[in-house]
């Protein structure tokens, strides 16, 4: 696993193209583009949710936590095409289908035991 791990970093060092910049963005983009009030919520939600450093999918696409992030709430925000999400998160369109599917994958894994069992307390209107 670790050697993994080191593989993973080693690939994403040397070929995935560039991380997302969400802090240079105006937050009237973010927002409109990811539904995030501001860069900060964005890296809360990412921390909350555990992604991994690197996201790894079907066919080897290595891409950081944050861009795995980001193309699934690009997605989510508003229907539109893969052909729609191209241009602001620089990525062909199957590489954005396989990064997308990988890292619902990846937090279904992590939290779906939150699914289980819809009786929970932080789920009452009083939490």
């Amino acid at each position: 696993m670790l050697l993994y791990c080191h593989a993973a970093l080693e690939y994403e060092r040397y070929y995935v193209r560039h991380e997302i910049a969400l802090v240079n963005m105006p937050n009237e983009e973010v927002r409109c583009d990811f539904r995030m009030e501001n860069h900060q919520d964005f890296c809360r939600l990412r921390d909350a949710l555990q992604l991994p450093e690197v996201v790894i999918g079907e066919n080897r696409v290595v891409v950081p936590r944050s861009l795995a992030l980001a193309v699934l709430l690009k997605r989510l925000a508003s229907p539109n095409r893969w052909v729609d999400c191209m241009d602001i998160l620089d990525q062909e369109r199957t590489h954005l289908s396989r990064i997308f599917n990988t890292t619902v994958s990846a937090i279904y894994r992590k939290h779906s035991h939150l699914l289980e069992n819809m009786d929970q307390p932080w789920l009452t209107r009083n939490a």
